[in-house]
């Protein structure tokens, strides 16, 4: 395809070079893509959108096949419906702002993410079932050079970096909220005292309640590193043969953390390292560095512009947001805190999980419970 023909999503879309860079990269073809965005500014809007199409229809599928027959005809049915389909839900905005054939289109992929419609009824989502029989699980990897955002079960968020992965129960039950992860992964956690929350990172535990924090583990690096941003945060070396269920960690050999400080554990030497975050990007997530400003804004376009930043879907009600303003500024705080700020505000209050956040105003809310 030659590049001045690239002038619609479907070019993108149907671009194999364009899927690969997206889905499963490699050095080559990352260089190309990211100097072709940097030549055409002009292109940049309809870049981002068929990005946000793949990753969405990736994220619906679940793990990719790498032969990617079943992409190839989610991508095929999505494209095919782009004409025909009709607006019949609520307001989901995975990237905002755009109007016509793409608001369509992103109507569809929220149907289709949300309810497992047509050809995602029978993709290759893998389910893990254990011994034990617990619930199944859920394996999400980041290959892309941008950083992913994920809404776990329990409304927590994980941002995943370039060759991340994180592996969930589909749904938290039991007595603690167990993930796995390999990478670099920056958590924001949902409070719950009843059911504590327990990653899984190498050859390291790490324990909480709420609180956000990064961790950076892999099979291949020599260390695992953990950093507080917020709340406290404990840590210990998994031993061989303890369970991974977190039912039955010891009480013993815990390292507590506290805002700013960091803990690395260096597998070779069994050595713990415990000190001062040296500087404050390695606790701030990429996305969360990214400072805005609103000035009297309507509120809708402050979700949207979240939405698009953090290329995530929030659903709300427009008739319910009409006459909201806001005017703040945020700089380092997470997504749930941004979230909290704008909910306070405009007295509502918002539901995440499994990657949708919905705003509610609270005279919605107690219209329902009557």
């Amino acid at each position: 395809m030659k590049e001045n023909e690239r002038d619609n999503l479907e070019a993108f879309l149907t671009d194999s070079t364009f899927r690969q860079w997206v889905l499963q990269p490699t050095p080559e073809v990352s260089t190309y893509w990211e100097q072709w965005s940097k030549d055409h500014p002009a292109h940049q809007e309809l870049l981002n959108q068929a990005r946000t199409v793949l990753q969405t229809l990736e994220y619906g599928m679940g793990p990719r096949n790498k032969d990617a027959p079943h992409m190839d005809a989610g991508l095929e049915s999505l494209l095919h419906m782009l004409d025909t389909s009709s607006d019949r839900q609520a307001i989901r905005i995975p990237v905002p702002w755009y109007r016509g054939r793409w608001s369509r289109l992103a109507a569809v992929i929220a149907l289709v993410v949300g309810i497992g419609w047509m050809v995602m009824k029978t993709s290759t989502q893998t389910t893990h079932n254990t011994p034990s029989g617990s619930a199944g699980m859920q394996v999400i990897t980041n290959d892309a050079s941008l950083s992913k955002v994920v809404v776990l079960p329990d409304g927590s968020i994980a941002t995943m970096e370039k060759d991340s992965r994180v592996k969930f129960q589909g749904s938290f039950t039991g007595h603690s909220r167990h993930v796995e992860v390999e990478g670099d992964v920056f958590f924001d956690v949902a409070p719950n005292k009843e059911k504590p929350f327990l990653v899984y990172a190498s050859t390291a535990v790490i324990k909480v309640v709420g609180t956000s924090f990064r961790v950076r583990a892999s099979q291949k690096d020599s260390a695992v590193l953990v950093a507080v941003k917020t709340g406290k945060v404990a840590v210990r070396v998994q031993m061989e043969g303890e369970s991974k269920k977190g039912i039955k960690l010891p009480d013993s050999g815990w390292v507590n953390l506290i805002p700013n400080e960091r803990l690395v554990y260096t597998k070779l030497e069994a050595k713990l390292t415990k000190d001062r975050v040296p500087d404050r990007e390695i606790i701030i997530s990429k996305l969360d560095q990214q400072v805005f400003h609103f000035e009297e804004a309507p509120v809708a376009d402050v979700l949207e512009a979240l939405a698009n930043h953090y290329h995530i879907t929030i659903e709300f009600n427009p008739s319910e947001l009409a006459n909201s303003r806001i005017t703040t500024e945020f700089r380092e705080e997470g997504l749930r805190q941004k979230l909290d700020v704008i909910c306070e505000a405009i007295d509502a209050s918002y539901q995440a999980t499994n990657n949708l956040i919905v705003i509610k105003r609270s005279s919605s809310i107690d219209n329902q419970k009557r």
